[in-house]
């Protein structure tokens, strides 16, 4: 079994840091890169082809369902999650309005991070 490669973008080096160590640890995904802008995403997924990105919706440059709904367009076959403190019925139609596979609130922490993961990328 092929394992998913993961993009990672939040603002917050630690937030990145800590969800890169426990995807690792929890469902043994390929951290590919992470970055703490909407710009730097597009670039690194442009030149990583990750399967999955997770993205924050509050990024310093630019929203996150405007990120993912790039992401889309460039990489249709890959996944996005929205991993977010954020939470709501608005938020979450902006999420799936921008081509989320996947909406997860922060406060549903890794485990419910780590079931997106497993339902977009079959870990």
């Amino acid at each position: 079994m092929t394992v998913p490669t993961v993009l990672i973008v939040d603002d917050h080096q630690l937030a990145r840091e800590a969800i890169a160590e426990a995807l690792v640890a929890m469902v043994g995904v390929d951290v590919v890169g992470t970055v703490a802008t909407g710009k730097e995403a597009l670039r690194a997924a442009a030149r990583l082809i990750p399967d999955i990105v997770i993205v924050d919706l509050r990024l310093p440059d630019m929203p996150g369902d405007e990120v993912c709904a790039q992401l889309r367009r460039m990489q249709p076959d890959g996944a996005v999650i929205i991993f977010s403190a954020s939470a709501g019925d608005d938020v979450t139609r902006r999420a799936r309005a921008a081509g989320a596979s996947r909406f997860v609130s922060k406060r549903r922490g890794m485990a419910g991070l780590r079931s997106a993961l497993i339902e977009v990328g079959g870990t």
